[in-house]
């Protein structure tokens, strides 16, 4: 298949479940009281699957081209599948402007989209990891953050915040962020 779903969090069909409320409670029963008593104020909870697309697969047909997350859903541990889409949008509204044969613009489109694309996917499910670890991983994790602080974010993450679309110069492959 072209597409690929993570079902972890959910092992009914469709894209979303009940939620259990006590299978909720036991994951964060070593939390504060205030965050537990948030977590208690809901009448019910949803759970989605989280579901990616291989962005290495064609986005292209001729004069036919997907964006966004048509093209590529992404896991969204670095929150950037909408910021994916509007730069999508950016490059090819270039492209087009660039080029008077659609089929063509759609192909440099796809070729100045994909590099930036997966590598923000790999980004996201790399970060989806490390944000779940637990045990000795978590704790030095959570060290590491809270001696950094925003500066390690930050840089990590330089590459996301300071892409420019090519109509202001910037590149549309820009690098993702630092693994």
């Amino acid at each position: 298949m072209w597409w690929r779903s993570s079902r972890k969090s959910s092992d009914r069909k469709g894209w979303s479940a009940q939620g259990d409320p006590d299978e909720l409670g036991l994951k964060f029963r070593g939390w504060a009281p205030a965050a537990r008593k948030i977590l208690d104020a809901p009448v019910a909870w949803q759970k989605f699957a989280i579901v990616s697309v291989d962005p290495d697969r064609p986005w292209q047909d001729g004069r036919l081209a997907l964006l966004g997350d048509a093209a590529h859903a992404m896991p969204p541990f670095l929150a950037q599948g909408a910021a994916m889409a509007i730069e999508d949008a950016a490059v090819l509204a270039d492209c087009l402007d660039r080029d008077p044969d659609p089929a063509a613009a759609l192909c440099a489109y796809v070729a100045a989209r994909k590099p930036r694309v997966a590598a923000m996917a790999a980004a996201s499910a790399e970060a989806g990891q490390r944000f779940h670890w637990s045990g000795i991983m978590g704790l030095v994790r959570d060290v590491a953050l809270r001696a950094s602080g925003q500066r390690l974010i930050m840089a990590d993450n330089d590459a996301i915040y300071r892409w420019q679309p090519p109509a202001t110069g910037g590149t549309p492959a820009a690098a993702a962020p630092a693994a």
